[in-house]
């Protein structure tokens, strides 16, 4: 739920095609269209609400990769950041935390790495050392985050980051290199 709406995916009749709907809890759902001459987008995911607006994934017709998207409510959504290459893309694993939020994402070599927004300009790489996979948990608690992450020194463990500078070794639950493997952090 975002801005007093519930946003879901839906697929479209006698097609593969996911679109982006809401429903209000009176009228009926309706599908968020861009406006024309907006950026078009398909396949929405990971829908999350941040700061009473929905951030989810999405692909445009002529970027296939996943890139972090906003919608308002009102206007028509928009993509944030560069969407054109490789670096942010298939963003997943939201979290809020002191009013910035975080998620996993895509650097320019195909690693997932951490990264943040605070809702205006682009968003920014925290981390270049950390990686993250597909099913990297991120929870935020208070100002601070925990997720887990992997570096060849402790293997995949729980990480803490507030906000400033880089990520910090929460628990080598299995220390050295081998890795615990933690999942849903709650």
């Amino acid at each position: 739920i975002s801005g007093g709406r519930l946003y879901f995916r839906l697929q479209e009749s006698n097609t593969f095609a996911l679109g982006l709907w809401f429903y209000n809890g009176t009228n009926a759902p309706q599908q968020v269209v861009p406006a024309n001459g907006s950026p078009a987008f398909q396949s929405p995911g990971f829908l999350y609400d941040f700061n009473g607006r929905l951030v989810f994934a999405a692909s445009s017709p002529t970027n296939f990769r996943r890139h972090l998207w906003s919608y308002d409510g009102v206007n028509p959504p928009q993509p944030i950041g560069d969407t054109g290459g490789v670096a942010g893309s298939d963003s997943r694993n939201f979290a809020v935390a002191d009013g910035m939020l975080y998620y996993s994402a895509n650097d320019a070599n195909f690693d997932r790495r951490l990264w943040k927004w605070d809702g205006t300009g682009s968003p920014i790489q925290v981390s270049s050392d950390l990686e993250l996979d597909f099913n990297a948990s991120i929870l935020a608690q208070g100002d601070e985050i925990f997720l887990t992450a992997f570096t060849p020194e402790t293997g995949r463990e729980i990480w803490r980051y507030t906000g400033e500078g880089e990520p910090t070794l929460y628990a080598d639950l299995l220390p050295g290199p081998d890795s615990s493997l933690p999942l849903q952090l709650s």
